[in-house]
């Protein structure tokens, strides 16, 4: 079993990667994004380092912060790093635009309540 400590470095992660992500939705139009490798490569890599995260974090842990939809975002990992040639662009355009905002609050949430902020 991991310990809090290890759950705390992960939230981080996740809370810097939210960071990194909401830098490139919002100096970055749908159409840039589209035809640019690097920030697609980019937002690709924060996804990817927030199911990780998410996936070593304790089962306690994830059942205790129930309403943050870990095992969708653990399945999107999997789906980035092991079928990265099949990546919908507009899908991972739309989960950077529709539910980062959302996971961002989730995550908030959970440093205050860790008073980690």
């Amino acid at each position: 079993m991991r310990n809090q400590r290890n759950n705390t470095v992960y939230i981080k992660h996740i809370s810097d990667a939210i960071h990194k992500l909401e830098q490139y939705s919002n100096e970055h139009s749908r159409e840039e994004f589209s035809q640019n490798d690097w920030d697609q490569d980019a937002v690709v890599r924060n996804l990817e380092i927030i199911g990780e995260a998410a996936n070593n974090l304790d089962e306690s842990f994830l059942k205790s912060h129930e309403a943050v939809p870990w095992r969708k975002i653990i399945d999107l990992r999997n789906i980035v790093a092991h079928d990265y040639a099949d990546i919908d662009l507009s899908i991972i355009w739309n989960i950077l635009n529709d539910y980062i905002p959302e996971l961002k609050t989730q995550i908030q949430a959970i440093l205050e309540e860790k008073d980690i902020l």
